[in-house]
């Protein structure tokens, strides 16, 4: 029998499985494992079952004789091999959830369903831990420990609601300033964190101001949601590692005024981890109110936001314009034979740009080849045009191009024109970050053919066995495709709690020791000065494969490369003499 009791629900017009689930305290999966056939979808009208929870009831109680209870459990378990019967709206993802196992554990006693997938009827292959008879001399110690439908013990996170509020109760942690060169004897059980995110109506869409602050994100519907489903997969993994989290939801907007009224809720004053806000405007008065409780703050998203140089509490996950260069510098620097060309309109934007190049590369070429001359030109194109760049090529190297230029016809026309270079010069085309805002309107065969190497610090291997794992489970939760925003929410969730975990409130200390394997992100964090906060500066360098016919991974430049230093050898490109009609 469940913990609590059930009640109809009619579904109204415009609502939608995640809303509903939402505003009744329950998740999407239970939705389903009540009401199967809402796995095909909602329509108004429609009357599902839904759970009517008390706040003290079983299901959400957490005191301190629960949790004592649960780790006696924990502690006195033990294997059994069990038969499963599939039914219908269930998911490999559930499944693995109801019995705490993975889905290579399933798959590994269960080959079959990696070609067929459930089948309804079917019985599968379990091993499900469950408890042994312990004697408890406590006499206030709780013996039968609630269950809830899927005969689970009643789970460390726990949230309620209220119309601008999650929450969870309050937890005091003590934690001690780590070693980071050894593993804690004593890694925390328990952590608080407080995610602000706008998760409903129009505030849930970054619009085309955000975008522009950004050059790694492109302009996309909801990709709150998305990162908030992401962080719940990684936070449900984290779970199951042994860490109780108590995580606060605030319902963000714009409104600063409002975000100071939220920074006084009491809920909120002994948190050790601050995720979001994910807008500019109203940042800033998190990461101050953050700083004064020595709290850290994770900036997502932006990766312009001014905090990040005020308050030594702010971490950035997202890598600003001028690191990126210098990271990329970094790696054009490791070769002591190639022939770097920019090309630009002497514009103040470009030669910013410019400047961060032509300084950086010199002093590290000089560092690393002390005793070979660097081979560094700049074009200014509104005097020579075309003919100047072919002037500054060498036919006995690699000519590496760089466009700092932001203008989509500029850039455009001088790509058709470098395709032409290609017939009598090796050329790798350095491709911008800023250029996203206009990819659409590439010629794909020119990118190839220029052998271009893109900069990034957010990168999805969709052959990678872990990236396929949590594509797999992310359909079977949300019933849709995971977008860069889901990975990214996955990533932060899993790297800072791990964090956490291992090393306490001080783990700024050893932030670049989470060892965890990410999806989407290579995270290398340095400070800013002595005020700043923490950048993440790992980059993906990416080239378009002319041979393969697809983008493929070169190398991760973090505070060091982790990818063998390697620049595929290229050839000029051979036109056929016959040409199409």
């Amino acid at each position: 029998a469940t913990p609590y009791k059930t009640k109809e629900y009619e579904v109204q017009k415009g609502e939608t499985l995640y809303g509903i689930a939402k505003k009744n305290n329950t998740t999407i999966e239970e939705l389903v494992q009540m009401n199967p056939d809402v796995s095909n979808g909602i329509k108004p009208g429609q009357k599902i079952q839904i759970p009517v929870r008390d706040v003290a009831s079983a299901d959400y109680n957490n005191n301190k004789q629960q949790v004592a209870a649960n780790q006696s459990v924990q502690n006195n378990t033990e294997v059994q091999n069990v038969k499963h019967k599939v039914q219908k709206g269930e998911t490999i993802y559930g499944i693995c959830k109801q019995y705490n196992i993975t889905q290579e554990t399933l798959y590994a006693l269960n080959p079959e369903l990696k070609t067929t997938g459930l089948k309804v009827g079917q019985e599968i292959n379990i091993k499900k831990e469950v408890s042994k008879p312990i004697e408890h001399k406590n006499e206030n110690a709780v013996v039968n420990e609630p269950k809830n439908k899927n005969n689970q013990e009643a789970k460390p996170i726990k949230m309620v609601s209220t119309d601008t509020v999650i929450h969870a109760t309050k937890t005091n942690t003590t934690t001690k300033i780590p070693d980071c060169n050894q593993q804690q004897t004593s890694p925390l059980k328990k952590v608080k964190v407080a995610l602000f995110i706008p998760l409903m109506g129009d505030e849930a869409i970054i619009d085309e101001e955000d975008a522009s602050t950004d050059p790694n994100f492109k302009l996309a519907p909801k990709p709150f949601i998305e990162f908030y489903e992401g962080f719940l997969m990684a936070l449900d993994s984290i779970r199951r590692q042994g860490l109780t989290v108590e995580l606060i939801q605030y319902e963000v907007k714009r409104d600063s005024s409002k975000i100071k009224q939220l920074l006084n809720d009491k809920n909120l004053q002994d948190v050790q981890l601050i995720v979001g806000p994910f807008y500019d405007n109203i940042f800033d008065d998190v990461a101050e109110w953050a700083y004064t409780k020595h709290i850290a703050v994770i900036n997502p998203i932006s990766s312009s936001n001014k905090a990040l140089f005020k308050y030594d509490n702010v971490i950035q996950l997202n890598t600003t314009l001028n690191s990126q260069l210098s990271q990329v510098t970094k790696y054009l620097a490791a070769f002591d034979s190639l022939n770097i060309v920019i090309v630009h309109n002497n514009t103040n934007e470009e030669m910013q740009i410019v400047n961060i190049y032509k300084k950086q590369y010199l002093d590290l070429f000089t560092s690393n080849f002390a005793t070979k001359s660097p081979a560094l030109k700049d074009v200014i194109y509104t005097q020579g045009g075309i003919d100047a760049v072919e002037r500054a090529l060498d036919k006995h190297k690699i000519n590496i191009i760089i466009l700092p230029s932001s203008s989509q016809v500029f850039v455009i026309n001088t790509i058709t024109k470098l395709n032409d270079l290609t017939r009598n010069y090796k050329i790798i085309l350095s491709y911008m970050p800023t250029w996203k805002k206009f990819e659409q309107n590439f010629e794909l065969e020119y990118l190839f053919n220029l052998h271009s190497h893109a900069f990034q610090p957010f990168y999805i291997d969709y052959s990678n066995q872990q990236v396929k794992n949590f594509v797999l489970s992310y359909r079977d939760l949300y019933k849709i495709e995971p977008t860069k925003f889901s990975f990214l929410g996955y990533d932060c969730s899993l790297y800072f709690l791990s964090l956490l975990q291992k090393y306490g409130e001080q783990f700024f200390n050893c932030i670049n020791n989470a060892e965890v394997s990410t999806l989407s992100s290579k995270f290398y964090f340095e400070k800013i000065g002595n005020k700043g906060g923490y950048e993440n500066k790992g980059i993906f360098i990416t080239r378009y494969d002319d041979v393969k016919n697809e983008i493929v991974l070169t190398n991760i430049v973090a505070n060091k490369f982790l990818l063998p230093l390697f620049i595929q050898p290229i050839e000029v490109r051979k036109v056929n003499v016959v040409k199409k009609q």
